[in-house]
């Protein structure tokens, strides 16, 4: 939901939709999806939550291998792992977050502030406020804004 409703804001016109993996560890599922479907894909990949974790690497070589018989700068092409940014609520400062829900808190890791169990339904109310024009662009923080132009500038240039 925040990388569509993004995608909005930020004016990008691709033809390209976004389908949430629900985790990095079950991120090959949705790949092998794609390309038995004959579907353009691509991956973003938070990384990992723990400092010096290895989920998001492993993963990307897991894919790499299997997918790209071990062509790293293919698999570059593909999969884009968000660095630094441990869930995307990450992507965002608190002052973005406290558009959808004032009662947000200033912790540092916005994953928590907005709440683990109702990560979802926090994306999804951000979702429909962009769509309803309750938030705009210029609402949003410009860290927010960078964070989202560097991954939608990897998608188009890499998706066709």
């Amino acid at each position: 939901f925040y990388f569509t409703a993004m995608k909005k804001l930020l004016n990008r016109e691709g033809d390209y939709v976004f389908i949430p993996g629900i985790g990095v560890r079950k991120i090959e599922n949705l790949v092998s999806f794609c390309i038995g479907g004959g579907l353009t894909w691509l991956a973003i990949i938070d990384d990992d939550p723990e400092v010096g974790g290895q989920d998001s690497l492993k993963k990307f070589d897991e894919i790499k291998e299997h997918v790209f018989d071990g062509d790293d700068s293919l698999a570059k092409k593909k999969i884009h792992i968000l660095s630094g940014v441990v869930g995307i609520e990450n992507m965002f400062t608190t002052g973005d977050l406290k558009l959808v829900d004032q009662q947000v808190n200033s912790e540092a890791d916005k994953v928590k502030a907005v709440g683990k169990k109702r990560k979802v339904l926090f994306s999804k109310i951000f979702f429909e406020k962009v769509k309803n024009g309750d938030i705009k662009k210029e609402n949003l923080s410009k860290t927010s804004i960078s964070n989202f132009e560097k991954a939608f500038n990897f998608i188009e240039k890499n998706i066709g």
